[in-house]
Parts: structure tokens; sequence; C-alpha cells
């Protein structure tokens, strides 16, 4: 009869085995057999990037990859693969990040698809805590939240994306020389934002992350990566690949007809070929195409800034961003051609740029017309001017006749972002999108929350639209909600 005592002992060795297990077994990464062989055109692309090889090979040219792509594409398994890799060839010189949008990714997926194929290519990890599953848990509900990887044990940290909501950008915080974000698409750009501040080497080490993930409409990873209009320097920074869902082989043909049924055409594009389209769910603006209602090149100049028309701009008021937007009304249409989007800046610097631009343009038209925050009315504490006493007296040197047009209070969301649906279902309104990039971002990217006001969890998104919402409310106002403490000018619609 086996006592308690021997069954403890037993428990503890068959412990002490699983333990051991990716440590007493050499790798198999490389092996032709038994290791890793991308699929697809996207995987083969990156791994001719990354080659599958213990010899440290030249580091491609741009600070961030992405590798974007639908359900079943390989993409997760790349950026695996892509660690256990860095894990090879930098462990003597560089730590590394793996964040996710959110934690329950970050040890559901991230890590334990990680993990999995830690153990198929029998890579040690360190703690290891018998299972896979058992593994990602701990380490990601761990104090310290990190963990060793490979023969060489390059340390790596672990968090979710939506812990750096609202941290500072740059100085404090630990440095990172590779970093993995997954399913980053759907963290704020400002959480993005943090993540890639605390991408830097203090002795010079060349740094770079990747992105494995899935698109999320036209939102800040598509302004990174995917749109043809950014300029050549953006293009340099940020690579992008598509992993198509159909070209994974390992994936059952019943699995992939599935999804296909289950989707719209549009979202099977989003979900299965990792495509950027527009089908935002709760969408604000949603009468807004960026097909319909945006301009370049010749058709752009068209609505540049006439000195012989009247100047309208709007305002809100926040400590960072400082925005406003520069139209110009043309018979019945509004031509959005400027705007000012200010980090880390005050009113004075603000006005004083929009002083300079209108300066410039050399006006013969005195006409402007300024549109805003109500709440712009109030004083601060550190000023005994209000913020539109400020932009009066600092636009007055220009001499131009000016008018006002703010209103005692602000009008409801609802009647403001409903005027804005109304020009551009209309085709009323017009963007010179190169000089626009965040207003449009915030007709492409803004929804509802769940108690229906405008979800503000990006802090840089919804100011842009605001003021831009305040002009059109003021201009169009629709005829069937009342006028809004102060007459409008001549509605057209």
């Amino acid at each position: 009869m086996v006592k308690w005592g021997q069954l403890l002992e037993y428990e503890a060795i068959a412990q002490e085995i699983l333990s051991q297990k990716t440590e007493d077994l050499e790798h198999c990464l490389f092996d032709p057999e038994r290791g890793f062989k991308p699929v697809g055109t996207g995987q083969n692309k990156f791994f001719s990037w990354f080659p599958l090889q213990e010899e440290k090979p030249e580091m491609p040219s741009p600070r961030w990859l992405a590798a974007i792509g639908g359900i079943g594409s390989g993409k997760t398994h790349s950026g695996a693969v892509w660690t256990i890799l860095q894990s090879f060839w930098y462990a003597d010189v560089c730590q590394g990040l793996i964040v996710s949008n959110s934690f329950q990714q970050l040890w559901k997926s991230t890590l334990v698809g990680l993990f999995k194929a830690c153990a198929e290519y029998n890579i040690p990890v360190d703690p290891w805590h018998g299972s896979v599953e058992l593994t990602a848990v701990k380490i990601a509900n761990s104090q310290n939240r990190y963990f060793y990887l490979g023969e060489n044990r390059m340390l790596w940290h672990v968090s979710s994306m939506s812990a750096y909501i609202g941290k500072s950008q740059t100085g404090r915080g630990t440095e990172f020389q590779r970093i993995w974000a997954d399913e980053a698409a759907y963290a704020p750009e400002s959480a993005f934002q943090v993540v890639d501040g605390r991408m830097r080497s203090s002795d010079g080490q060349k740094c770079q992350g990747i992105i494995t993930t899935s698109p999320n409409g036209f939102n800040w990873l598509y302004y990174r990566f995917g749109d043809p209009a950014r300029n050549e320097d953006v293009k340099n920074f940020y690579w992008m690949l598509n992993f198509l869902s159909l070209e994974n082989t390992h994936l059952d043909d019943s699995y992939v007809a599935g999804l296909k049924a289950n989707y719209t055409d549009e979202m099977a594009q989003q979900e299965l070929e990792g495509a950027f389209i527009d089908a935002a769910s709760g969408k604000i603006y949603k009468y807004f195409s960026r097909n319909n209602h945006t301009l370049v090149g010749v058709d752009a100049e068209a609505i540049a800034y006439d000195p012989n028309l009247p100047l309208h701009i709007s305002f809100d008021f926040n400590a960072t961003p400082c925005v406003a937007v520069l139209a110009q009304r043309r018979a019945n249409e509004l031509h959005v051609f400027k705007e000012f989007f200010m980090l880390d800046a005050d009113l004075w610097e603000l006005i004083a740029d929009v002083r300079d631009f209108i300066k410039d343009g050399k006006p013969k038209n005195l006409d402007i017309h300024l549109y805003g925050d109500a709440s712009g009315r109030a004083k601060s504490a550190v000023s005994k001017m209000s913020a539109w006493q400020i932009i009066f007296e600092e636009l007055k040197p220009l001499g131009m006749q000016i008018y006002k047009h703010i209103p005692d209070a602000n009008p409801p969301v609802r009647h403001r972002t409903h005027a804005v649906n109304l020009i551009f279902k209309n085709n009323r309104c017009f963007l010179a999108i190169d000089f626009v990039p965040e207003l449009t971002k915030d007709l492409e990217q803004l929804s509802w929350d769940k108690d229906m006001g405008i979800d503000k969890t990006d802090s840089l998104r919804s100011h842009i639209s605001d003021a831009f919402g305040y002009m059109v409310y003021q201009i169009f106002v629709p005829k069937h909600i009342a006028l809004h403490s102060q007459r409008a000018l001549p509605s057209i619609i």
C-alpha cells in the first residue's frame, strides 16, 4: 500500500519533471522537420526580415513593423517566434516588453500563444509553472510581471496597454529595446505613444518593436502603417505586412468557411484579410466618408485659403491638445482647409500661430467669424481674462472685423453631432485631408460610449471635432432645432 508521504514525494518529482520540461530538451526551432515553417505570403516576407537562424542577422531598418491580419492568420504565432528569436540574438544587450490591448488578452491569448510556441520548440521559460496556461496566468498576475526566455535568459516584462493610458510619454520608466504589442489596434493611440516612448536605449543600442493585430477601421494604426498619403519619414519608421487567414494551411477549410459565413463582406475583409475598412460600431459621424468628403492634390488646392473670402475659425479649450479649425464658405458648402493641433501648448501659443497664418495669407476680405467652446467665457484662477478675451485681444493687431458667434452655453452634444452628420449627408462639407489629419481621425474613429456620450477613452480624440462641431452648428443649425442662445448665420439646410 502506497503511503501519503510517498504520494507527495512522487507528486514533487512529477512537478519537477514538468518544470524542467523545456530545459532538458534541445530546442528544435530551426529543425527542418520539427521546427517552425512560415506559411503564406505575409509570414514568409516577415521571416525574410527575421531569418530562422541562430546567428544574429542585420536588423531591418524601421522602428516598428506591423503584421496585420485576421483571425487565424498566424500573426500571433509569428509574434511569438519573433520574441524567441530576439532572445537568441540580443539577450546580452536588450530587455523586452510584451503588451496587449487588455490584461485579459495578455494572459489568455498573447502569453498563452508565446508559451505554447516555447513548449512546441523546447524553448526554456523561467519561471515555468507546469503548464502553458498556468505559466501565463501566474506571470501575468505576479507582482513584478517578468520572465526569462531562452537559453541565454533574455528578460521580458509583460503588461497591458491600458496600464499606460494617461501616463507620461517620456522621461520616467524602464527602458526596453524590444517590444511586442499584440492586438494594439484596439488600444488608444495615447497608450501606444507611451509604449513607444519606453522603447529607447541610453547606450545607443538600436531599438525595434513589432505589432501583431487585426485592423480596427481607420484609426491611428492606419495613419502610421497603411495610409498611402503619410510622409516619407513615417513610411520609413513604420512598415506593415498583411497576413491572410486564407493562406494559413494549418486551418481547416470548414473553419474558414464558417468564419466567412459569420461576417458581412466588409467585415470579412477586416477579419480574414486584414484590410482597413470603415466598419465602426456606434460610429458618431456615420455620414462622413473619406471617399466622398476629402480632397487631395489639385482638388484640395481648389478649397485652399482664399484671401478674398471671409474666414471662419473655431476653437476648443484644453490643456492638451490646444486646437483650432479654419474654414471658408463657398456657395452652399463649407470647405475646411487648415487645423491647429498643439500638444503641451497654451492658448497664447495657439492664437499666435493662428494669427501668423492669417497675416501670411495677406487677407483682402477683412471679416473673421469666430466660433467655439462657450466655457471659454469664464475667467480662470491664473488669468484675469477669459479665453475668448485673450483671443479677441491677440487678433486685434490684424485690423480685421471680428464677428463673434459664441453662445451662452454649448449646444447639446446630440444636436451638435447631428448638425455635422447632416452637412455630410447632404454633401455640403469637404476637407483638404492632408492639412486636417486630426479632424479626419475624429470623424472616422469617434464612437458613442455605453452611456451614449462621446467615447473619450483616447485623450487626444474628440477635441478638434468638438471645435468643428461648434462651427457647423452655428452656421448650419437645422431648422427643427431651436437656435441656441444666439442667432446663427443664415442656414443653408
